[in-house]
């Protein structure tokens, strides 16, 4: 076996280094999306809303009694929101018999 001494590996210009890492990042991002909607495909309606809102009452269980007056509106509006959301994925579910 022969071995080069010789050899100096090039530096790989930024360019390049970025280019592929952009790459790894929208192949790792495609495969997350397929992962995600293959088990979107399986779940019932009702099991999202259950979801939304558990991350609503985990979120607002987080918010400081010290935050401010328009954080906590702020909050508050998001919340009405969020379970809106919930409360229409649920109203998707076929009422049981």
């Amino acid at each position: 076996m022969n071995i080069d001494s010789n050899f100096t590996a090039r530096p790989i210009p930024a360019q390049e280094a970025d280019a592929a890492q952009l790459a790894i990042m929208d192949q790792a991002k495609a495969e997350n999306l397929a992962v995600v909607a293959e088990l979107s495909d399986g779940t019932a309606e009702a099991h999202v809303a259950e979801h939304i809102r558990a991350m609503v009452a985990a979120t607002m269980g987080h918010l400081s009694a010290d935050a401010p007056a328009i954080t906590r509106n702020n909050a508050g509006q998001w919340q009405d929101w969020a379970l809106g959301v919930a409360d229409g994925v649920a109203a998707t579910v076929p009422a049981a018999v």
